[in-house]
C-alpha cells in the first residue's frame, strides 16, 4: 500500500497537484454506502494501518495528504442531512480508529470534514471531534478542509471556531 500511495504522488505532481483529497478513511459500515470504492475495510484496525501505510508513501514525496471524509460518513445520498449517533466506545474503537492510525503511524498533514452531524452537530464545527479529539488528543499538526459546502447549513464562523481550516 505504501507504493501506491507513491505512485499515487508521482501521478498528482506529474499534474501540478501537492494537495490530494484522498484516500478515504471511513469503514465499511452497510453493503450500501456510496463511499466503499474509496474506503479500506470494515475492520478500524486494518483500515487504519492501510491507511497509514499510503500516506506514508505520499508524504514521502512531499503530497498533503487530506483524507476524507472525518468521520462517520455512513451514505451517499442526503449525506448532509444524515444525523449520525452512536455511543463514545463505538466510535473510538470502530469509526474513529482508521483516521487514529492515519494521523499517529502514517503522520497524516491533512483532513477533509465530513457532511454529516454527530448528532445534530455538523462535524466540520464539531470542537470534540476537530480539537480536542484530533488536535490536542492525537496530535494533529495539519488542515483540516471542508468537503463541499452548503454556507447556509455549514455556517464559517462556526466552522473554524470548531476546528475546520479551509473551505471548498
Amino acid at each position: 500500500v505504501k507504493k501506491l500511495g507513491n505512485a499515487y504522488a508521482h501521478e498528482a505532481l506529474h499534474s501540478g497537484y501537492t494537495m490530494v483529497y484522498a484516500p478515504g478513511g471511513n469503514i465499511h459500515r452497510t453493503l450500501y454506502s456510496g463511499r466503499n470504492f474509496e474506503y479500506y475495510s470494515e475492520d478500524g484496525v486494518l483500515g487504519g494501518k492501510m491507511l497509514a501505510s499510503q500516506v506514508k508513501g505520499m508524504r514521502e514525496k512531499g503530497i498533503i495528504v487530506c483524507s476524507k471524509h472525518f468521520a462517520f460518513n455512513d451514505q451517499e445520498t442526503n449525506r448532509y442531512g444524515v444525523a449520525t449517533f452512536f455511543n463514545e466506545q463505538s466510535a473510538r474503537e470502530i469509526y474513529l480508529k482508521v483516521f487514529e492510525i492515519g494521523v499517529r503511524e502514517g503522520n497524516m498533514n491533512g483532513l477533509m470534514s465530513s457532511f454529516n452531524r454527530i448528532g445534530c452537530t455538523w462535524t466540520g464545527r464539531h470542537h470534540g471531534l476537530l480539537t480536542d479529539i484530533l488536535r490536542n488528543e492525537w496530535g494533529f499538526k495539519g488542515v483540516v478542509v471542508t468537503d463541499w459546502c452548503y454556507n447556509s447549513l455549514m455556517p464559517v464562523n462556526s466552522g473554524l471556531r470548531g476546528g475546520n481550516d479551509l473551505w471548498l
